[in-house]
């Protein structure tokens, strides 16, 4: 495969990604509050979510040399996969919040 269709396949890939990441971020906290959390509790979420990232991103920076990007990515989609099914039968504050550490360690694992 030549070195431009390599780059329009990632930047294809990536538009996508990041588009269905950017559709998620304003209707989750629409999502919490259904789920009954005040806006106190979800901002706890949300720093549980952001939380994971920051603490993991370091010691998780070289598992991409170590394990090969694309096993590495194929790991955190399972991670965000994983996050996303405890997200939507989630009934408890305990629950988001264990999804969201799943969401943030797998963000820290993507990048």
């Amino acid at each position: 495969m030549s070195k431009e269709k390599l780059t329009l396949l990632y930047a294809v890939h990536q538009a996508f990604h990041w588009l269905i990441v950017g559709l998620t971020i304003p209707v989750i906290i629409l999502l919490y509050q259904s789920r009954g959390l005040t806006l106190s509790e979800i901002g706890i979420v949300m720093t549980v979510w952001v939380g994971c990232n920051a603490l993991l991103e370091v010691p998780l920076g070289g598992a991409a040399d170590q394990y090969g990007r694309k096993r590495v990515y194929q790991i955190s989609l399972l991670i965000t996969m994983l996050g996303c099914v405890v997200t939507l039968y989630a009934n408890s504050f305990v629950s988001l919040m264990i999804a969201a550490a799943l969401l943030g360690s797998a963000r820290a694992v993507y990048s």
